[in-house]
């Protein structure tokens, strides 16, 4: 997930929630420094970005995006009690068609059947 910062403050997206919003409003000069939108079907964020020492910044956050709106950090994300649901729900199936059959602690691999 992206966030704009401008002079160390966060600055929301302008119109929060749906990314894949087609008609959603990119920002203008009239917005203000660091106005954004992100569009998910482009890929692209839209910032008015200004200049300074301490002027418009985008930083990368630890989070996956499971569906429109709903976001878990990676650390929720790869929870074994939840790990098959937020799998399911990232690839929009029921979690009936996952089984993990092996999870080994303290690994970033991971066996996964989707059925």
């Amino acid at each position: 997930k992206l966030e704009v910062y401008y002079r160390e403050q966060l600055v929301p997206p302008l119109e929060e929630g749906n990314t894949y919003n087609f008609s959603m409003r990119k920002p203008t000069i009239d917005d203000g420094c660091g106005a954004n939108a992100y569009a998910a079907w482009e890929s692209k964020i839209y910032v008015v970005v200004c200049g300074g020492l301490d002027g418009t910044e985008i930083r990368t956050v630890d989070k996956v995006v499971l569906s429109l709106g709903f976001e878990v950090s990676t650390e929720d994300f790869f929870d074994p009690v939840y790990l098959v649901r937020n799998l399911a729900s990232l690839f929009g199936i029921p979690s009936t068609r996952i089984r993990v059959p092996k999870i080994a602690a303290g690994s970033t691999l991971a066996e996964l059947d989707i059925l």
